[in-house]
Protein backbone atom coordinates (compact mmCIF):
# COMPACT_ATOMS: atom_id res chain seq x y z
CA UNK A 1 0.00 0.00 0.00
CA UNK A 2 1.65 3.63 -0.65
CA UNK A 3 2.76 5.59 2.09
CA UNK A 4 0.70 8.52 1.33
CA UNK A 5 -2.61 6.26 1.69
CA UNK A 6 -1.59 4.64 4.78
CA UNK A 7 -0.77 8.09 6.17
CA UNK A 8 -4.41 8.66 4.94
CA UNK A 9 -6.22 5.70 7.37
CA UNK A 10 -4.10 6.74 10.02
CA UNK A 11 -4.99 10.33 9.99
CA UNK A 12 -8.43 9.61 9.73
CA UNK A 13 -8.25 7.02 12.23
CA UNK A 14 -6.61 8.97 15.01
CA UNK A 15 -9.22 11.51 13.99
CA UNK A 16 -11.71 9.95 16.17
CA UNK A 17 -9.83 10.14 19.30
CA UNK A 18 -9.95 12.85 21.86
CA UNK A 19 -11.03 13.25 25.59
CA UNK A 20 -14.79 14.34 26.51
CA UNK A 21 -15.85 17.54 27.95
CA UNK A 22 -15.35 17.77 31.53
CA UNK A 23 -19.08 18.76 33.06
CA UNK A 24 -20.44 17.70 35.65
CA UNK A 25 -24.08 16.54 35.32
CA UNK A 26 -27.22 17.38 36.86
CA UNK A 27 -30.13 15.49 36.85
CA UNK A 28 -33.33 18.03 36.21
CA UNK A 29 -36.92 16.46 36.22
CA UNK A 30 -38.72 18.71 33.74
CA UNK A 31 -36.02 16.77 31.32
CA UNK A 32 -36.89 13.23 29.35
CA UNK A 33 -34.27 11.41 27.86
CA UNK A 34 -35.02 8.82 25.25
CA UNK A 35 -32.82 6.66 22.81
CA UNK A 36 -34.88 5.44 19.16
CA UNK A 37 -32.99 2.99 17.32
CA UNK A 38 -33.20 1.45 14.59
CA UNK A 39 -30.79 -1.01 14.67
CA UNK A 40 -33.08 -3.95 14.60
CA UNK A 41 -35.05 -2.75 11.16
CA UNK A 42 -34.21 -4.51 8.21
CA UNK A 43 -33.76 -2.82 4.47
CA UNK A 44 -37.19 -2.57 3.60
CA UNK A 45 -38.71 1.47 4.65
CA UNK A 46 -42.39 0.72 5.23
CA UNK A 47 -44.14 2.69 7.80
CA UNK A 48 -45.36 -0.34 9.56
CA UNK A 49 -41.89 -1.98 9.70
CA UNK A 50 -40.88 1.09 11.78
CA UNK A 51 -44.02 1.70 14.14
CA UNK A 52 -43.65 -2.68 15.30
CA UNK A 53 -39.71 -2.25 14.63
CA UNK A 54 -38.59 0.70 16.32
CA UNK A 55 -36.53 0.43 19.64
CA UNK A 56 -37.42 3.01 22.51
CA UNK A 57 -35.52 3.22 25.36
CA UNK A 58 -36.17 6.10 28.48
CA UNK A 59 -32.87 6.76 30.49
CA UNK A 60 -34.26 6.92 34.42
CA UNK A 61 -31.82 8.75 36.64
CA UNK A 62 -30.72 7.78 40.06
CA UNK A 63 -32.95 9.67 42.47
CA UNK A 64 -30.33 9.33 45.66
CA UNK A 65 -27.86 12.35 45.72
CA UNK A 66 -24.64 12.10 43.68
CA UNK A 67 -21.29 13.54 44.18
CA UNK A 68 -20.64 16.96 43.75
CA UNK A 69 -18.11 15.81 41.26
CA UNK A 70 -20.13 13.73 39.48
CA UNK A 71 -18.96 13.51 35.48
CA UNK A 72 -21.63 11.16 34.07
CA UNK A 73 -25.25 10.22 34.56
CA UNK A 74 -26.23 7.77 36.95
CA UNK A 75 -29.18 5.44 36.11
CA UNK A 76 -30.45 2.92 33.73
CA UNK A 77 -32.43 2.50 30.72
CA UNK A 78 -35.58 1.54 30.73
CA UNK A 79 -38.02 -0.31 27.75
CA UNK A 80 -40.19 2.82 26.52
CA UNK A 81 -42.32 3.50 23.21
CA UNK A 82 -41.59 5.89 20.41
CA UNK A 83 -44.94 7.58 20.91
CA UNK A 84 -44.14 8.61 24.41
CA UNK A 85 -40.74 9.84 23.13
CA UNK A 86 -42.78 12.27 20.60
CA UNK A 87 -45.58 12.78 23.20
CA UNK A 88 -49.19 14.04 22.76
CA UNK A 89 -50.37 17.10 21.41
CA UNK A 90 -51.11 18.87 24.68
CA UNK A 91 -47.59 18.02 25.87
CA UNK A 92 -45.48 21.33 23.97
CA UNK A 93 -42.37 20.76 25.24
CA UNK A 94 -39.61 21.38 22.88
CA UNK A 95 -38.05 18.25 21.30
CA UNK A 96 -34.35 17.88 20.39
CA UNK A 97 -33.24 14.90 18.02
CA UNK A 98 -29.49 13.75 18.20
CA UNK A 99 -28.60 12.21 15.22
CA UNK A 100 -24.48 9.95 15.70
CA UNK A 101 -22.02 10.01 13.22
CA UNK A 102 -20.48 6.60 11.93
CA UNK A 103 -18.55 3.74 13.89
CA UNK A 104 -21.11 4.07 16.73
CA UNK A 105 -22.15 0.41 17.94
CA UNK A 106 -25.12 -0.60 20.19
CA UNK A 107 -24.30 0.45 23.85
CA UNK A 108 -22.27 3.42 22.21
CA UNK A 109 -25.08 5.46 21.13
CA UNK A 110 -26.17 5.52 24.65
CA UNK A 111 -22.32 6.83 26.01
CA UNK A 112 -22.85 8.85 22.92
CA UNK A 113 -25.97 10.32 23.28
CA UNK A 114 -25.76 11.14 27.13
CA UNK A 115 -22.55 12.95 26.62
CA UNK A 116 -24.29 15.19 24.34
CA UNK A 117 -26.66 15.69 26.45
CA UNK A 118 -24.46 16.81 29.52
CA UNK A 119 -23.62 19.37 27.21
CA UNK A 120 -26.47 20.63 25.89
CA UNK A 121 -28.37 20.79 29.30
CA UNK A 122 -24.86 22.30 31.02
CA UNK A 123 -26.16 25.30 28.19
CA UNK A 124 -29.84 24.67 28.29
CA UNK A 125 -31.13 23.23 31.40
CA UNK A 126 -32.34 26.54 33.36
CA UNK A 127 -34.10 27.88 30.47
CA UNK A 128 -36.92 24.99 30.61
CA UNK A 129 -38.51 21.86 30.13
CA UNK A 130 -37.48 19.77 26.92
CA UNK A 131 -37.67 16.31 25.55
CA UNK A 132 -34.17 15.37 24.21
CA UNK A 133 -34.11 12.01 22.02
CA UNK A 134 -31.17 9.83 20.38
CA UNK A 135 -31.20 8.78 17.02
CA UNK A 136 -29.54 5.55 16.70
CA UNK A 137 -28.64 3.99 13.10
CA UNK A 138 -26.68 1.15 12.53
CA UNK A 139 -23.71 2.36 12.00
CA UNK A 140 -21.10 -0.29 13.90
CA UNK A 141 -17.71 -0.05 12.35
CA UNK A 142 -16.78 -2.48 9.50
CA UNK A 143 -13.18 -3.45 8.48
CA UNK A 144 -11.75 -1.21 5.75
CA UNK A 145 -11.78 2.44 6.25
CA UNK A 146 -12.70 3.45 3.07
CA UNK A 147 -15.04 0.66 2.86
CA UNK A 148 -16.65 1.33 6.03
CA UNK A 149 -17.35 5.07 4.61
CA UNK A 150 -19.26 4.09 1.28
CA UNK A 151 -21.03 1.56 3.69
CA UNK A 152 -22.37 3.79 6.03
CA UNK A 153 -23.12 6.83 3.63
CA UNK A 154 -25.38 4.23 2.01
CA UNK A 155 -27.37 3.60 5.26
CA UNK A 156 -28.05 6.79 5.49
CA UNK A 157 -30.46 7.00 2.98
CA UNK A 158 -32.98 4.73 5.12
CA UNK A 159 -31.95 6.24 8.21
CA UNK A 160 -33.13 9.59 6.99
CA UNK A 161 -36.24 7.87 5.54
CA UNK A 162 -36.97 6.53 9.09
CA UNK A 163 -35.91 9.89 10.84
CA UNK A 164 -38.17 11.69 8.97
CA UNK A 165 -41.28 9.08 9.74
CA UNK A 166 -40.54 10.08 13.31
CA UNK A 167 -40.51 13.74 12.68
CA UNK A 168 -43.60 13.84 10.91
CA UNK A 169 -45.57 11.59 13.71
CA UNK A 170 -44.26 14.49 16.63
CA UNK A 171 -47.66 16.84 16.94
CA UNK A 172 -47.84 19.95 14.81
CA UNK A 173 -47.58 22.01 17.42
CA UNK A 174 -45.03 21.04 19.33
CA UNK A 175 -41.18 22.68 18.32
CA UNK A 176 -38.72 20.50 17.05
CA UNK A 177 -34.74 21.10 16.51
CA UNK A 178 -32.21 18.33 15.04
CA UNK A 179 -28.20 18.25 16.48
CA UNK A 180 -26.57 15.80 13.57
CA UNK A 181 -22.92 15.01 14.05
CA UNK A 182 -20.78 13.91 10.89
CA UNK A 183 -23.09 11.36 9.06
CA UNK A 184 -25.58 12.28 11.57
CA UNK A 185 -25.95 15.25 9.81
CA UNK A 186 -26.51 13.48 6.25
CA UNK A 187 -28.95 11.94 7.93
CA UNK A 188 -30.88 14.85 8.99
CA UNK A 189 -30.66 17.25 5.90
CA UNK A 190 -32.02 14.06 4.18
CA UNK A 191 -35.08 13.69 6.97
CA UNK A 192 -35.48 17.56 5.80
CA UNK A 193 -35.70 16.78 2.44
CA UNK A 194 -38.20 14.17 2.12
CA UNK A 195 -40.19 16.26 4.92
CA UNK A 196 -40.50 18.61 2.25
CA UNK A 197 -41.70 16.02 -0.34
CA UNK A 198 -38.46 15.18 -1.75
CA UNK A 199 -37.38 12.12 -2.64
CA UNK A 200 -33.94 10.09 -1.95
CA UNK A 201 -33.51 7.08 -4.47
CA UNK A 202 -37.43 6.21 -4.68
CA UNK A 203 -37.64 6.66 -0.82
CA UNK A 204 -40.56 9.06 0.07
CA UNK A 205 -43.12 9.72 2.87
CA UNK A 206 -46.45 8.36 2.43
CA UNK A 207 -49.55 9.05 4.39
CA UNK A 208 -48.73 11.87 6.11
CA UNK A 209 -49.72 12.74 9.85
CA UNK A 210 -47.64 16.48 9.70
CA UNK A 211 -47.24 17.55 6.06
CA UNK A 212 -46.50 21.03 7.23
CA UNK A 213 -43.96 19.94 9.66
CA UNK A 214 -40.69 22.34 9.97
CA UNK A 215 -37.80 22.24 12.26
CA UNK A 216 -36.84 25.37 14.35
CA UNK A 217 -33.15 25.09 14.51
CA UNK A 218 -30.29 22.63 12.75
CA UNK A 219 -27.17 22.40 14.41
CA UNK A 220 -24.71 20.43 11.81
CA UNK A 221 -21.52 19.43 13.38
CA UNK A 222 -18.49 18.24 10.66
CA UNK A 223 -21.69 17.39 8.29
CA UNK A 224 -20.43 14.43 5.62
CA UNK A 225 -22.52 15.12 2.97
CA UNK A 226 -21.43 16.98 -0.30
CA UNK A 227 -21.16 21.17 0.21
CA UNK A 228 -23.90 21.45 -3.15
CA UNK A 229 -26.11 19.13 -1.75
CA UNK A 230 -28.39 21.37 -0.22
CA UNK A 231 -28.51 23.73 -3.27
CA UNK A 232 -31.70 23.92 -5.22
CA UNK A 233 -31.13 21.56 -7.28
CA UNK A 234 -28.82 19.09 -4.71
CA UNK A 235 -29.46 15.19 -4.32
CA UNK A 236 -30.72 17.39 -0.21
CA UNK A 237 -32.65 20.46 -2.33
CA UNK A 238 -35.51 20.45 -0.69
CA UNK A 239 -34.14 20.42 3.17
CA UNK A 240 -33.66 24.26 3.70
CA UNK A 241 -37.06 24.45 3.03
CA UNK A 242 -38.76 22.99 6.13
CA UNK A 243 -35.95 24.55 8.85
CA UNK A 244 -35.71 27.94 10.48
CA UNK A 245 -31.96 28.53 11.24
CA UNK A 246 -29.15 26.85 10.30
CA UNK A 247 -25.72 26.59 12.48
CA UNK A 248 -22.98 24.76 10.64
CA UNK A 249 -19.66 24.01 12.41
CA UNK A 250 -16.78 23.30 10.09
CA UNK A 251 -13.18 22.55 10.25
CA UNK A 252 -10.76 23.03 7.56
CA UNK A 253 -8.27 20.31 9.51
CA UNK A 254 -10.86 17.86 10.10
CA UNK A 255 -9.13 14.84 8.43
CA UNK A 256 -12.45 13.31 7.70
CA UNK A 257 -13.91 16.21 5.95
CA UNK A 258 -10.45 17.17 4.30
CA UNK A 259 -10.60 13.83 2.57
CA UNK A 260 -13.75 12.77 2.41
CA UNK A 261 -14.28 13.24 -1.24
CA UNK A 262 -11.80 10.67 -1.65
CA UNK A 263 -14.59 7.98 0.22
CA UNK A 264 -16.92 9.07 -2.65
CA UNK A 265 -18.25 6.98 -5.36
CA UNK A 266 -18.70 9.02 -8.72
CA UNK A 267 -18.03 12.40 -7.47
CA UNK A 268 -15.25 14.16 -5.76
CA UNK A 269 -17.20 17.68 -3.97
CA UNK A 270 -15.55 18.50 -1.00
CA UNK A 271 -17.68 18.06 2.33
CA UNK A 272 -19.97 20.93 3.69
CA UNK A 273 -18.14 20.47 7.11
CA UNK A 274 -15.19 21.41 5.30
CA UNK A 275 -15.79 24.56 3.51
CA UNK A 276 -19.70 25.18 3.68
CA UNK A 277 -21.68 25.47 1.28
CA UNK A 278 -20.51 25.55 -2.23
CA UNK A 279 -22.49 26.41 -5.94
CA UNK A 280 -25.53 29.13 -6.48
CA UNK A 281 -27.18 29.63 -3.52
CA UNK A 282 -30.12 31.62 -4.37
CA UNK A 283 -32.20 33.28 -1.94
CA UNK A 284 -35.31 30.68 -1.03
CA UNK A 285 -38.70 32.02 -0.40
CA UNK A 286 -39.13 31.47 3.77
CA UNK A 287 -35.77 29.46 3.65
CA UNK A 288 -33.81 29.75 6.51
CA UNK A 289 -30.64 32.20 8.16
CA UNK A 290 -28.29 30.05 7.43
CA UNK A 291 -24.58 30.60 10.42
CA UNK A 292 -21.64 28.90 9.43
CA UNK A 293 -19.13 28.69 12.58
CA UNK A 294 -15.47 28.35 11.81
CA UNK A 295 -14.20 26.22 14.13
CA UNK A 296 -10.96 25.31 12.75
CA UNK A 297 -8.17 26.76 15.27
CA UNK A 298 -10.66 25.45 18.28
CA UNK A 299 -10.93 21.24 17.08
CA UNK A 300 -7.62 21.21 15.16
CA UNK A 301 -6.92 18.19 13.29
CA UNK A 302 -9.43 16.16 15.19
CA UNK A 303 -13.01 14.45 14.08
CA UNK A 304 -13.60 13.61 17.33
CA UNK A 305 -17.22 14.70 18.93
CA UNK A 306 -16.06 16.01 21.99
CA UNK A 307 -13.19 18.18 20.20
CA UNK A 308 -16.83 20.05 18.45
CA UNK A 309 -18.78 19.57 21.65
CA UNK A 310 -16.09 21.69 23.32
CA UNK A 311 -15.65 24.51 21.01
CA UNK A 312 -19.39 24.78 22.01
CA UNK A 313 -18.69 25.61 25.54
CA UNK A 314 -15.75 28.19 24.30
CA UNK A 315 -17.91 29.54 22.03
CA UNK A 316 -20.90 29.82 23.37
CA UNK A 317 -23.02 31.15 20.10
CA UNK A 318 -23.04 27.77 18.75
CA UNK A 319 -25.98 27.15 20.90
CA UNK A 320 -27.32 30.52 20.80
CA UNK A 321 -30.74 29.10 18.45
CA UNK A 322 -31.14 25.93 20.74
CA UNK A 323 -31.09 28.49 23.68
CA UNK A 324 -33.73 30.60 21.94
CA UNK A 325 -35.71 27.47 20.74
CA UNK A 326 -35.75 25.85 24.54
CA UNK A 327 -36.81 28.90 26.15
CA UNK A 328 -39.85 29.95 24.02
CA UNK A 329 -41.61 30.83 20.61
CA UNK A 330 -39.71 34.26 21.05
CA UNK A 331 -36.71 34.31 18.58
CA UNK A 332 -34.90 37.50 18.56
CA UNK A 333 -33.15 38.08 15.63
CA UNK A 334 -29.68 36.44 14.54
CA UNK A 335 -26.83 37.81 12.48
CA UNK A 336 -26.09 35.99 9.27
CA UNK A 337 -22.40 34.80 9.56
CA UNK A 338 -20.23 33.91 6.56
CA UNK A 339 -17.11 33.28 8.67
CA UNK A 340 -16.55 33.60 12.46
CA UNK A 341 -12.91 32.66 13.67
CA UNK A 342 -14.02 31.25 17.28
CA UNK A 343 -11.60 31.86 20.28
CA UNK A 344 -9.52 28.61 21.63
CA UNK A 345 -10.63 26.82 24.65
CA UNK A 346 -8.78 25.39 27.15
CA UNK A 347 -8.38 21.26 26.82
CA UNK A 348 -9.57 19.48 29.14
Amino acid sequence: MPRSRLLLLALLAAAWLMPSPLLVYAHDPAVEVFLMSTRTLRGDCAPESISQGLACERFVPRTEPQPPDQLRPVGEWVCATWEEAVGLPEDRRPVIVFVHGNRVSPGEDRRTGLMVHRVLHHKLGALGPYRYVVWSWPSTRVSGLLNDCQLKAKKTKPAAWRLAWLLDKIPADTPVALVGYSFGARVSTGALHLLAGGALDGLQLQDRCCPNRRVSQATLLAAALDADWLGPQGYHGRALTRVDHVTLLTNGRDPAMRFYHLSTEGRRVRALGWQGLIGPQPPLAGGPQIERLDVTEVVGRSHALSGYLSAGLGAPRMWDELEQFVAGPQRGAIEVVADNALPSVAEN
